[in-house]
């Protein structure tokens, strides 16, 4: 199994094919194995890189929490220990906050960047339990215990 310390984390990571760079960046709770039959075709046309995200698969957990900024700055870190200098970059989920966060810090190095059920939190509204018409018994419980606007 290759890794390399990115910012002081150890990340799993694996390449397969020839051609273009192609990365995939998996959700929370996944792992590269996520994307792998996906890969496995797109290796025909593409280098494609698969990693294991912050405290994910078989890399290591990071003191540095795990804010999509931060593994926005992995997915670039991992790109420059690669020798990655441009990539088209798909993430789903979680992987694709990621994506968004290293596109916007370094939107030179995305050829391409697709993304799949992925929520942009910036973009989104915090939504609170007073916004909702009506709440379960369950929602209203956690509102009393709390003793404070919900």
């Amino acid at each position: 199994m290759a890794s390399a310390d990115i910012r002081g984390t150890r990340l799993a990571w694996q390449q397969m094919g020839a051609g273009p760079d192609l990365i995939f960046l998996h959700g929370v709770a996944a792992n590269r194995a996520f994307w792998f039959p996906i890969a496995m075709q797109f290796a025909q046309l593409f280098k494609v890189t698969l990693f294991d995200l912050r405290g994910h698969g078989y890399s290591e957990r990071a003191p540095t929490g795990y804010a999509g900024a931060e593994m926005g700055r992995d997915l670039l870190g991992l790109m420059d220990a690669l020798g990655i200098e441009r990539a088209s970059v798909v993430g789903h989920s979680y992987g694709g906050g990621a994506a968004l966060e290293a596109a916007a810090l370094a939107p030179h190095r995305f050829t391409k960047l697709a993304l799949a059920d992925t929520r942009v939190q910036r973009l989104q509204p915090e939504m609170r339990l007073d916004d909702l018409e009506g709440r379960s018994g369950f929602e209203q419980a956690l509102v009393d215990r709390a003793g404070g606007p919900a």
